[in-house]
């Protein structure tokens, strides 16, 4: 039987959508949420999550992109151009995971990257070598997007090949993944979400992360984010009946 996991993510990088994934923790309707700790709003949305404590999984979204760190466009030219210095990679994910854990107390469920940067070339080494000199392979899991081809087809392609490869490495190592990660979209809001969620789900094989964005949206995702409306139109069908039912049937079987 296949493992579903409905994460949300960017927890953290605004009061809005913090408040909005909490709800959707604690009526049931999310699996995991994947929390940004760079972000000025991280210890009190943190502590506020922890307090909380739902039944959830709740990871690590590490962040090189946004503000003073530049574009995603950007930070690919440098990692695939050689250009990222290993040690400041390696200092930034320590700092990130060690404000997970003064609000936790513990590490993270698991640890994934926003826009799927853990992956790029030397920041997916370092990455992969907390698990042998930090993270326990027995309490922590790595999120990779080993993606099937899905509506946004470039970026399906791209993310899937990024995640295969980090799996691949990863599994040698010893450290656990998921299978699989479905949910990848244009954002055009063309298609309704709900048939977005639908068709993902069908994508389903083995334990699969089913990504979403929802939340509230507020001036600080604004200026955070060049991602907003939709996160309303998914929050909205996450709260809906239609989807409350089919989480009850074809996701918590």
């Amino acid at each position: 039987m296949d493992e579903i996991i409905v994460c949300a993510d960017d927890y953290a990088i605004s009061p809005g959508v913090s408040r909005a994934i909490r709800r959707l923790a604690g009526a049931g309707r999310i699996d995991a949420t994947s929390c940004m700790t760079d972000t000025e709003f991280w210890p009190a949305e943190g502590a506020a999550l922890r307090s909380q404590a739902p039944d959830i999984q709740i990871g690590l979204h590490l962040a090189f992109t946004g503000g003073p760190r530049g574009t995603l466009g950007g930070l690919a030219l440098r990692a695939f151009a050689g250009r990222l210095d290993p040690r400041a990679i390696a200092v930034e994910i320590e700092r990130q995971i060690d404000a997970f854990e003064r609000v936790f107390g513990s590490p993270p469920a698991y640890i994934d990257g926003h826009q799927h940067t853990h992956q790029f070339p030397v920041i997916r080494a370092a990455v992969l070598a907390l698990w042998d000199r930090r993270v326990d392979r027995s309490r922590t899991w790595l999120r990779v997007s080993d993606a099937p081809a899905g509506p946004a087809a470039l970026k399906s392609v791209a993310i899937g090949a990024l995640g295969r490869a980090m799996k691949r490495d990863a599994r040698a190592r010893g450290i656990p993944t998921n299978d699989r990660l479905v949910g990848a979209y244009g954002f055009s809001g063309k298609t309704p979400y709900s048939r977005i969620f639908e068709d993902a789900l069908a994508q389903a094989r083995g334990k699969t992360v089913v990504m979403c964005h929802p939340g509230e949206v507020d001036d600080a995702l604004r200026a955070a984010d060049d991602l907003v409306e939709p996160r309303a139109a998914e929050l909205a069908y996450f709260e809906s009946d239609s989807y409350a039912a089919l989480r009850a049937t074809k996701v918590r079987r």
